[in-house]
Order: C-alpha cells, then sequence, then structure tokens
C-alpha cells in the first residue's frame, strides 16, 4: 500500500491538471471544514481549493466552469447527477439526489442554481426534497432550502436558510482570493425541532495552492473548527497533490490529519485518512475514481464487506474503486 502511494505521487509530479469536480476528487483532496460545516460531512465543495462543486454552497460559482455534466456513483450519497449550462446570458444549474440530502429514505432531493456575471458574478439556488411516510404514526419530511452568494472582485460570500416545518438550518461565509492564498470562514447552524440533535459549527481557515512543476499542483490547509453545541475543538491540516501523469492520465493523493481533536478538553479518537485516486481523460470526457473497498453495501452474501473509501485493502479480488464519477464538458 505505501509503495502504491509513493508510486502514484511519484507520477502525479509529472505534469499538471485541469481535472474538473466529482464527489472522487473532493474525497481525495479534502473540504477544509472537518466534515462539520459543508452540508455535515458530505461532498458539498471545498472552501480552500477552486471546485466546480462550491456552486452548492454559493451559487455565484456557477458561473466560472462552463458547460458540463456529471454522473456520480459511490460510497458517499449512492448514485447522483446533474448538468451546468447557458441559457441567454444566464448559466443554469440542475442537479438530482445530491449526498447532502439523501439521508431521509425517498427524498429524492433535487437543486436548481441560477448566476449570471454583470460586472460582478451572482448566483441563487433552490434545494428541495420530501418524503412521506404513510400508515399510522406516519411522518413526513421537507427540507426546502434557499441559496445566495456573489464573487465581487476577491471576495466570495454566501449564505442559506432552510424552510422547512420541522428544522431550521442557517449558514454563512465567505472566502477570499489572495494570489494563490484563499482565507475562508464558514458558519452552519442546524436544529431539527423537537430531536435532541442540534448542531451550531464555525470553521475558520486559510489554503494555498502552488505549482510544483509544470501541471502539477500542490494543495495545503489549516485552520480551527469549533462546535459550539458540542463543545469540539479541531486544528485541521490538509495535503493533497495533483497531477497529470499523460495526456489521459491525472493523478492525485490526499492525506487529512487533525493536529488537535477535543470534546469538552478531553481528546478525541479521530482517524488520519490517506486517499488515493484519479480521473481518465477521453476527449471531452473525464471519469474520476478514488481508490477503495467498492463492494454494494447493500450485498447480501454473508459477511459481505462493505464499501469503505478509508479501507486498506484496494486489491482487484475485493472491489477496487469507492467512487466514480464520469463528467462531460462542451
Amino acid at each position: 500500500m505505501k509503495r502504491l502511494l509513493v508510486a502514484i505521487l511519484a507520477m502525479g509530479a509529472l505534469v499538471g491538471s485541469n481535472a474538473m469536480a466529482t464527489n472522487s476528487r473532493l474525497a481525495v483532496m479534502g473540504t477544509g471544514d472537518a466534515g462539520m460545516v459543508l452540508g455535515n460531512g458530505n461532498m458539498t465543495g471545498s472552501l480552500f481549493y477552486n471546485d466546480a462543486y462550491n456552486m452548492f454552497y454559493n451559487p455565484a460559482y456557477v458561473n466560472d466552469f462552463g458547460h458540463w455534466a456529471t454522473v456520480e456513483k459511490g460510497t458517499i450519497g449512492g448514485a447522483e447527477g446533474g448538468f451546468v449550462t447557458s441559457l441567454g446570458s444566464l448559466n443554469v444549474g440542475a442537479w438530482m439526489n445530491r449526498s447532502t440530502y439523501t439521508t431521509g429514505v425517498g427524498k429524492r432531493p433535487l437543486d436548481l442554481i441560477v448566476g449570471g456575471d454583470m460586472g460582478m458574478k451572482w448566483g441563487v439556488g433552490a434545494t428541495w426534497g420530501q418524503n412521506n411516510i404513510g400508515g399510522t404514526g406516519g411522518t413526513s419530511t421537507m427540507d426546502l432550502s434557499l441559496h445566495a452568494g456573489v464573487e465581487v472582485q476577491d471576495f466570495a460570500p454566501f449564505f442559506h436558510v432552510e424552510l422547512t416545518s420541522n428544522q431550521s438550518n442557517i449558514g454563512a461565509g465567505l472566502r477570499y482570493h489572495m494570489n494563490d492564498w484563499t482565507p475562508y470562514a464558514a458558519w452552519e447552524k442546524a436544529d431539527a425541532h423537537g430531536a435532541a440533535a442540534k448542531s451550531n459549527n464555525l470553521a475558520l481557515g486559510i489554503g494555498h495552492s502552488s505549482k510544483v512543476t509544470e501541471g502539477t499542483m500542490l494543495f495545503y490547509q489549516t485552520g480551527y473548527v469549533k462546535s459550539m453545541s458540542g463543545n469540539r475543538d479541531i486544528v485541521p491540516i490538509s495535503l493533497s497533490l495533483e497531477g497529470t501523469a499523460t495526456s489521459w492520465l491525472t493523478l492525485r493523493g490526499g492525506l487529512t490529519f487533525n493536529l488537535v481533536d477535543t470534546t469538552a478538553g478531553t481528546s478525541n479518537n479521530s482517524a488520519t485518512t490517506g486517499r488515493v485516486g484519479g480521473s481518465l481523460t477521453f476527449n471531452h470526457v473525464d471519469v474520476d475514481f478514488a481508490f477503495g473497498t467498492g463492494v454494494d453495501t447493500l450485498a447480501t452474501a454473508p459477511n459481505a464487506p462493505a464499501a469503505n473509501i478509508n479501507g486498506a485493502n484496494i486489491g482487484f479480488d475485493s472491489g477496487t474503486l469507492a467512487m466514480v464519477g464520469a463528467t462531460y464538458k462542451w
């Protein structure tokens, strides 16, 4: 495993990458919030580097990555997909079954995003999902979240609010581009009314991107994450490398490490993760992947292993890919 990781990172240091966003890429490279703010740890985008999925927390980013369509399958969120295209002077996007909103069985979430550029890039979005459970004692849940954001000069503030009868969720943040540096702040507060589970989390940090060699990018990040509701303090560190080994192969590796992780002063047993993945490029199509145990979590055979992107075994005998995403650009 160690030799494979070293070999892949060495190959990735040859030349550079223009990979699009997928959950596979985000899972390898990290998000910068220690899994506490952006979509409760799901793949909603990254705070410390540019990624097309950043449009989910700041819809203004729908203007930045051209026309594209993606289909995803993997251990985080199951299956999802959508597209971004233009409609006159506007850029519009639609997304089905985004992983952040799939915790309710049958909720079928749908995202709609609209943005434009009037000297100041702007964007607005809405996420809707509903789950009806009939019978005695049946309950229904509905999510309706509104999102908004802008990009003005080097500042990119964003905001969201959830409008439902059974829970409330509000959040805001700011990214600032300062040459190769990206300071950021993000906050989210959620309250499922009538339930004990509540969250009130803040992430502060700074990321840096640099060209290591022609076409190879190095990203790193550190910051401070505070859970006011859980009295938890985290100092996360992320390090990732992305580069093109050939004209058709991009390789990437990412390490996440919590220098500090305590709850009420007591250390938590938080895992350090090392993840490896890449992209295959065929004309206008990128196929992103992340290595890991890719066995179907619905398997019913005795002792069937569960899908696990952090699994140590990436051999072909137990499944090679934990996550795969195919993106077409035009």
